[in-house]
């Protein structure tokens, strides 16, 4: 019984992105190894070894009755900008029935977390996460999902201007959970 209760057809089948939306159709890139470069959606042809990481997190993200945060951590260097950029973003934007939109937010040390995130939101100091997301979801008529990427640089390589970087995300994403009749549809991925 617990067997079956996890069985599912693309496993039995081998192959995790049966049913994902395809990549789009592009050209490869010129140099297919990235080395010590993370991939990034131009690469998303030549990206592989991933795939039940890619089903899983795009089933999290699309999933309405998924919790609204997803977190995804692993040690630095395992590939996790790599899966984001090359294998979930492509799938989550060309997706067949309701496309995601995606803003993706790798922290620069100078800015800090929260003025990364009001940037991509469209809005100005001050202004509320929850109400530009909302506003922005309605304004393309899709859920935008928010990647916030290298969160742990909060702690590897602190800004010492920005000494409650850290708090002060957290307790701007506070009112966008707080009332879960008027949430975003889109996914926070930190």
């Amino acid at each position: 019984a617990e067997i079956t209760q996890d069985w599912n057809l693309p496993q039995a089948a081998d192959d995790p992105l049966l049913g994902l939306p395809e990549l789009p159709q592009g050209d490869l890139p010129d140099r297919p190894y990235r080395q010590l470069n993370f991939y990034t959606e131009r690469d998303a042809d030549v990206f592989f070894g991933r795939g039940y990481q890619i089903r899983d997190l795009f089933h999290l993200v699309t999933d309405a009755t998924a919790a609204p945060i997803i977190l995804y951590c692993g040690q630095s260097g395992v590939g996790k900008s790599s899966l984001l950029n090359a294998g979930l973003i492509p799938r989550l934007r060309h997706r067949d029935i309701e496309p995601h939109a995606v803003r993706d937010f790798r922290r620069r040390r100078s800015q800090g977390r929260t003025a990364m995130m009001l940037g991509g939101l469209e809005g100005a100091d001050g202004a509320e996460f929850h109400e530009l997301w909302v506003a922005l979801e309605s304004r393309l008529g899709q859920p935008v999902t928010i990647i916030a990427d290298q969160v742990e640089e909060v702690f590897t390589r602190p800004n010492p201007d920005l000494p409650r970087e850290l708090e002060g995300f957290l307790d701007a994403l506070v009112p966008v959970y707080a009332n879960t009749a008027s949430r975003p549809k889109g996914k926070l991925i930190v």
